[in-house]
């Protein structure tokens, strides 16, 4: 700032002498970094130096001549500023820490130090303040703190080393994970955490990273002090000072034995069937997928086989999906028993296995594995109070002759399957005639699906008569397919085909409204009124929408319902009894009669004609 103006000092009239050492003071005071203010006796200021005004954001202009009270922030009392002036008096001079504020408004803390400037004779001539904005240490010191108190409570554990590798520091997540205390790891290298089941080759390409980029994260397996090994997720970075030269190294890690378990879980879920522990799907077909690959490299045969449970819904309706359950789980550890390490049996769902027979040089060993297989379902399996026997259907494929991708060989060996369902045997391997029978009843189902539309479908109707005066009492309806290239089908051919399908529910309900329509017919001629019998498939009488087709089918035909009858086979009352109960009582409230079909042609009991 430059000496003040000589005028200012006319006004105070100072001698020559205090004239002098006032200049000399301001020329000191010019060029520090503290503010500094000098003022008289009568505490009016008389210079300040260029720092004051950076601090303050006054001017020169603006304070000489005033109070320097002009700075209080009002935040400490009187009490604080009398105490101050009575050290000053005694002492000499006074040093402390005080709150002012910045010509903006901003208060700020300030490092300041009060000296009495006197005479030889010891009169007072002057007061210096020299002060120092402690906002950036105080910022420092609260930074510093938090820093600590983050490095303290972090959840993570740090560890701090010099540029050789050397442990400097820890903090407490350190030791509550490795186990280590500060004074057993502080001057140790890393080497005390490692689990050795990382080799020599994995740190050096780490700490070549680090050396090229300055850091590294990844995971880790490290050992605790009480020798557990457990996996952590690591960031080591080098901190580096101005010349770029490392001088530290932090590393950052935390345990993540939890993680890693929930990942293992959650890799089981995906895998594993969770009921019986078996590869589910997703693995089954991964297994295979490999297992195709690895046969086509050593010319080997490999087995694929799909297993179905048979008679097993019975066993859920019955005895209840627990003993169900029980079930499917013996069934998989016989499966398991019974084949070779390197082989694989998993769980589809429901009842439906697979498994994969691998190596096979010929199949002879495939027919020996199969045998093993069927084998498991001679005994009977004990489910609690349950003593249950129970078998299952295969069908096998092989490769390379029955396919040589995934898709191929699971569609042969669930087709192979099906074949061995409905021959009633224990196990069907795969022949091209299965395919032909299928392709077979593909076109059979398209042209069942037209054959509504292109009226192909017929009525016979065979009389009733009564043996002892032989005349008709009654008719039945014979349901007939005119194929357009097999010719007249009998219902056997495509019934099953039809309930397989679920087709018989059109085919149902067009049977029901032509034989009602063909009644009114018969009544409009006055032909002498009889009762006409029509067949029902399970499956019409189990769809909720039955009763409502029949209801609707008798009004709009306006016929009398006591000339229709509804003929049921008794295993259609096997299942679901109480719903067939009331599905029967709803059809006689319509006025329509159920007579049984072939009764004592099955698994006959008195007690179905309740």
């Amino acid at each position: 700032m430059g000496n003040v103006e000589s005028n200012k000092w006319k006004h105070h009239n100072p001698d020559e002498r205090a004239t002098e050492q006032f200049k000399l003071l301001s020329q000191v005071f010019s060029h520090v970094s503290e503010g500094v203010t000098i003022t008289n006796t009568y505490n009016h200021i008389l210079y300040v130096n260029a720092a004051f005004t950076q601090i303050t954001g006054y001017s020169e202009e603006e304070v000489i001549g005033r109070n320097p009270n002009i700075l209080s922030s009002g935040l400490q009392d009187r009490d604080f500023y009398n105490q101050m002036w009575k050290d000053i008096q005694e002492e000499d001079h006074w040093q402390g820490e005080v709150i002012n504020r910045h010509k903006l408004g901003e208060v700020y803390p300030e490092r300041l130090t009060i000296h009495t400037i006197r005479e030889d004779t010891g009169e007072t001539i002057y007061y210096v303040g020299i002060f120092s904005d402690l906002t950036e240490r105080q910022t420092n010191e609260g930074n510093k703190r938090l820093n600590t108190r983050v490095f303290n409570s972090s959840s993570e554990g740090i560890i701090v080393t010099d540029k050789h590798g050397a442990i400097l520091t820890i903090n407490p997540a350190f030791t509550k994970t490795t186990g280590y205390e500060a004074e057993e790891a502080i001057g140790q290298t890393l080497r005390l955490l490692h689990s050795g089941l990382q080799d020599e080759q994995f740190y050096m390409d780490m700490w070549s990273e680090i050396n090229k980029y300055g850091n590294w994260k990844g995971e880790i397996w490290n050992q605790r002090k009480n020798g557990e090994l457990y996996p952590q997720w690591l960031n080591i970075d080098a901190i580096k000072d101005d010349l770029q030269k490392v001088i530290y190294y932090i590393g950052i890690f935390s345990d993540i034995t939890d993680r890693k378990k929930t990942e293992e879980q959650l890799k089981y879920l995906a895998h594993y069937d969770t009921l019986t522990g078996l590869p589910n799907r997703m693995l089954f077909y991964d297994r295979l997928e490999q297992a195709i690959s690895r046969a086509k490299r050593m010319e080997r045969m490999i087995a694929v086989l799909f297993i179905d449970l048979n008679r097993f819904k019975v066993v859920n309706d019955t005895l209840g999906h627990s003993v169900g359950d029980q079930l499917l789980i013996q069934v998989a550890n016989r499966l398991k028993i019974s084949l070779r390490q390197c082989d694989t049996v998993a769980r589809l769902g429901g009842d439906e296995f697979m498994i994969l027979l691998t190596d096979m040089i010929d199949s002879r060993g495939v027919h020996t594995a199969v045998q093993k297989i069927t084998d498991c379902f001679q005994d009977a399996f004990e489910c609690g109070k349950h003593e249950l026997g129970i078998s299952g259907s295969l069908g096998i494929s092989l490769y390379p002759n029955d396919g040589n991708d995934l898709e191929t060989l699971m569609k042969n060996a669930d087709n192979a399957m099906y074949r061995a369902k409905k021959t009633k045997n224990n196990y069907q391997f795969y022949t091209t005639d299965i395919d032909e029978m299928n392709m077979e009843k593909l076109n059979m189902e398209n042209y069942l699906r037209k054959a509504i539309a292109n009226s192909e479908l017929l009525i016979y109707y065979q009389p009733q008569v009564d043996i002892r005066t032989r005349e008709i009492v009654g008719l039945e309806a014979l349901l007939r397919w005119q194929h357009p290239e097999k010719g007249l089908l009998l219902p056997g051919v495509f019934i099953a085909l039809a309930e397989e399908t679920g087709l018989i529910l059109s085919i149902g309900e067009w049977v029901l409204r032509n034989v009602c329509q063909q009644l009114l017919v018969w009544q409009d001629y006055n032909y002498p009124c009889m009762n006409v019998s029509v067949n029902v498939s399970p499956y019409q009488l189990l769809d909720n929408e039955f009763v409502s087709i029949l209801a609707d089918t008798l009004q709009s035909t306006r016929i009398d319902p006591s000339y229709l009858s509804i003929e049921i086979t008794e295993n259609i009352s096997m299942n679901n009894i109480e719903f067939i109960l009331l599905k029967i009582d709803q059809v006689k409230k319509l006025g329509v009669s159920i007579s049984i079909d072939d009764f004592g042609t099955g698994h006959s009991s008195l007690s179905y004609l309740r």
